[in-house]
């Protein structure tokens, strides 16, 4: 049953994880070809929108009534 609901939930995901993933590579290639300093801001852009979804994630789990 676990195997299952893990199946369908990598399946439902699996499209936007594989274009987020193709985005994200491709604009550090893009800025590393074309305009080596942005590399750094696309660094710190990533790490913010990964502090984001964290901190979303951990508030999701707290009750706050």
């Amino acid at each position: 049953m676990l195997i299952e609901a893990l199946k369908d939930f990598a399946f439902a995901h699996l499209i936007p994880l594989v274009v987020t993933a193709f985005v994200l590579i491709a604009a550090f290639a893009a800025a590393f070809t074309f305009y080596p300093p942005a590399v750094p801001v696309l660094f710190k852009v990533v790490l913010m929108i990964a502090v984001v979804t964290a901190s979303w994630a951990i508030m999701s789990r707290c009750s706050l009534s």
